[in-house]
C-alpha cells in the first residue's frame, strides 16, 4: 500500500470512530434520533437537547395557571394564634401562611373558610368560592395584591389573614370591634392597618388566586398570589441563550 493510500484509509477510519446516533427522550418531547458527524455537530445537537429541556421545564403548570391540581397541606409560614367572634362562634385558631406542596410547585396561602376544617390533601379548582361575592372578592383581592409580598413577621401574617376574615364576616373596616372581631391586639393592630388601605370594593383590583376546595372531601378554600420565581426566569433565560447559541452554530455549518 502506496503512502498516499495509507493516508487515505487512516482518515476513512477516524471519520468512522467520529460517526455515533445521539437519541434524547424528556416528558412532552418527542423522541429524535440524529447521526452526527464531527464535533462541530455534536455540539449544536447538545444545544438543541439543552434547549428543548429547558423549555419543557418552563411549561409544567404552575398554581395559577391550574384549572384544577391536588396540594399537600405542608405546614404553616409566618403568623400567630388568635382569637374572637366570627358573628356565629368564637374561634382560638392559627392566623397566617399556610404551605402548601402542589408537586410541582409549593406556594403559601390564607384561609378563606374560618368555619371549614382544613385537610391534609385538597383538590383545588382555580374558580371562585361560591360564598364569596363580587364585592367580597374585589376586597380580598385588594389586600392580597397590596400586601401579600410584604408579610415579614408573625403579627403581619396573623393582620393579613384576620383582615381578609374581617371582610367575609363583617362589612365594617375593623378587626378589632363589631360582627366579626378579634381580641389578639398584635395581630388586629395590622389587620386594621390593611384594612384602612383598602379602596372601595367597586375600585378594588389586584392579582389574587382564588382556590375553590373541590366538592368531596371538602377542605378551606384558600387565596394566594404569585410571582415569577428566579428558578423559573432562569430556566427561560437558559431556553433564550440556548436557542440564540443554536442559530449561532447553524450560521457557522452553513
Amino acid at each position: 500500500m502506496s503512502r498516499v493510500e495509507q493516508v487515505t484509509a487512516h482518515k476513512r477510519l477516524t471519520a468512522s470512530a467520529q460517526r455515533r446516533v445521539l437519541c434524547f427522550s424528556t416528558v412532552g418531547v418527542t423522541k429524535e434520533c440524529r447521526t452526527s458527524i464531527g464535533v462541530g455537530s455534536e455540539r449544536s445537537l447538545g444545544l438543541k437537547r439543552l434547549a428543548a429541556i429547558a423549555l419543557v421545564l418552563v411549561t409544567l403548570p404552575s398554581v395559577a395557571s391550574a384549572d384544577s391540581f391536588s396540594a399537600n397541606f405542608a405546614g404553616t409560614g409566618l403568623g400567630s394564634g388568635v382569637s374572637g367572634y366570627n358573628g356565629n362562634t368564637y374561634f382560638s385558631v392559627f392566623a397566617g401562611q399556610l404551605k402548601w406542596d402542589a408537586g410541582v410547585d409549593d406556594f403559601l396561602s390564607f384561609c378563606l373558610q374560618l368555619d371549614s376544617p382544613l385537610q391534609y390533601k385538597q383538590e383545588f379548582s382555580s374558580t371562585m368560592p361560591g360564598h364569596i361575592s363580587a364585592s367580597e372578592a374585589g376586597r380580598i383581592s385588594a389586600l392580597v395584591t397590596q400586601n401579600f409580598a410584604s408579610i415579614t413577621t408573625n403579627w403581619m401574617a396573623a393582620g393579613l389573614q384576620l383582615a381578609i376574615w374581617n371582610v367575609l364576616y363583617d362589612t365594617d373596616s375593623s378587626a378589632s370591634s363589631g360582627a366579626f372581631y378579634s381580641s389578639t391586639s398584635a395581630a388586629t393592630f395590622w389587620a386594621n392597618t390593611f384594612l384602612s388601605g383598602l379602596a372601595s370594593a367597586q375600585a378594588s383590583v389586584g392579582t389574587a388566586v382564588f382556590l375553590n376546595s373541590v366538592p368531596g372531601d371538602r377542605g378551606q378554600d384558600q387565596v394566594t398570589y404569585k410571582t415569577p420565581e428566579p428558578g423559573t426566569l432562569l430556566l427561560l433565560g437558559a431556553g433564550a441563550l440556548a436557542l440564540a447559541a443554536r442559530r449561532r452554530f447553524t450560521r457557522r455549518a452553513n
